[in-house]
């Protein structure tokens, strides 16, 4: 079996790296197949966010939902 490890070196503070991750406007660009995330909203209920998201796997399209549960930087 293969094993493949990467090592990545950020040059910038956490927190501007956690603000980064948590967007889910982000995503596409940070999580493989994810192609298209919509209706992006302040979570009601703590600092996260409620939205949709598009997911691309093998030439078929899965959508769904997220919602904060919990947020904890």
């Amino acid at each position: 079996m293969k094993t493949t490890i990467r090592d990545l070196r950020l040059q910038a503070p956490s927190d501007q790296v956690f603000s980064f991750v948590v967007d889910p406007r982000n995503l596409p660009e940070i999580w493989p197949n994810i192609v298209e995330v919509r209706n992006v909203k302040k979570s009601k209920s703590n600092e996260g966010f409620n939205f949709s998201w598009v997911y691309k796997m093998t030439g078929e399209q899965f959508e769904g939902n997220c919602e904060t549960i919990e947020y904890r930087p």
